[in-house]
């Protein structure tokens, strides 16, 4: 028996072994730097062998999230990563026939997703300049559009979505009856959010991450928040475990020193400082003012190439090219300023 037809246009491949783990890892928006060896203790000490034989308990995690955030629970659901978050969204609202309005070059999964369910994915790119108007994406919206997702801010390409060009696409989504997804994976770096906006707009969905800010992107942990009706409709595709019970346990033990995350974005944002000035001086044009990551502009994509590939060898990852019309940048994670030297150090050698 062959799989639905409308699932052969999608082709999926097994992500490479690059053996990262003992490499500066500053090509995939992780964290950095490792905590420091007291707080890597604790942690440790809060995974006992009670919680690895045990199947997961809610109670503790939701509580304090519904505290850290200042929301009620049953406008929270956790997810395996805020992948199948968004996979969730897109199980329950949207199917054959239907549109998904989208931005390119962004999250690769999002155009999965809609044709996983058969609808068609309507995708918003972004101009030379690296600009994308507002006004091409409300053009784009039909009576056909069941999903709008608005990455806030956008990766790889930075567009952030100001509170008044939200508010009429939110406004436009309660006209319409269309749901908006505003991803928020890079919240702590950039703070601000539409989480007070749930109960206003009934078709409003957050998405949030667990990889970013709070660096524990191998637990593949993941936030929906919303009204408390959308939150149900969300239940309905859940495994019996939204997620593992080790992630449950660091997740609660990060949402009570909270302090970490907050030492974490003032070390990214010193380590951006690092790359402005260390770019400027070499006249190399950059993008990028919120979240983790910072594009560097080159001459062309093979001298990209050439770069990565010589930070490569130098045990730094680095990412670019990307698509149009980021064929000429490169993308560095960033982090503490000693490592963001050491990696200006390797691309001013390279060129």
């Amino acid at each position: 028996m062959k799989a639905k037809k409308h699932l052969e246009e999608i082709s999926r491949f097994d992500n490479p072994y690059f053996a990262r783990l003992d490499k500066i890892r500053l090509d995939r928006n992780e964290r950095v730097s490792c905590w420091p060896v007291e707080i890597w203790n604790d942690m440790q000490n809060f995974i006992t062998p009670e919680v690895i034989m045990s199947y997961p308990e809610f109670d503790p995690v939701y509580e304090k999230l519904a505290a850290v955030l200042g929301v009620e629970r049953n406008t929270l659901l956790l997810s395996h990563g805020s992948d199948i978050a968004l996979k969730s969204i897109f199980e329950v609202f949207i199917g054959p026939g239907d549109e998904a309005v989208l931005l390119t070059p962004s999250y690769a999964m999002y155009p999965v997703y809609a044709k996983m369910v058969g609808a068609k994915a309507i995708e918003i790119g972004f101009q030379e300049d690296l600009s994308l108007p507002i006004g091409h994406i409300l053009d784009a919206i039909t009576s056909r559009t069941r999903i709008v997702c608005l990455p806030n801010p956008n990766q790889p390409i930075e567009r952030v979505f100001s509170k008044n060009e939200l508010k009429n696409i939110l406004d436009l989504s309660s006209r319409k009856d269309f749901i908006v997804v505003i991803d928020e994976a890079y919240h702590y770096f950039y703070p601000e959010s539409a989480i007070r906006e749930i109960n206003t707009y009934p078709n409003l969905i957050i998405t949030r991450s667990f990889s970013k800010a709070f660096g524990l992107a191998g637990l593949r942990a993941g936030l929906l928040i919303s009204n408390k009706n959308t939150i149900q409709d969300l239940k309905k595709v859940k495994p019996i475990s939204e997620i593992n019970g080790i992630a449950v346990r660091l997740i609660e033990f990060f949402l009570g020193r909270m302090e970490l995350v907050d030492a974490y974005v003032k070390e990214v944002n010193k380590g951006r400082e690092v790359i402005l000035k260390r770019a400027a001086g070499l006249g190399i044009p950059t993008h990028g003012c919120t979240g983790n990551s910072i594009l560097l502009q080159l001459q062309d994509a093979d001298q990209v190439k050439m770069v990565v590939a010589k930070a490569a060898q130098s045990g730094y990852l680095i990412k670019g090219p990307f698509p149009y019309p980021a064929t000429k940048h490169l993308r560095i994670t960033l982090g503490p300023e000693l490592i963001m030297n050491e990696i200006m150090d390797v691309i001013e050698r390279s060129l």
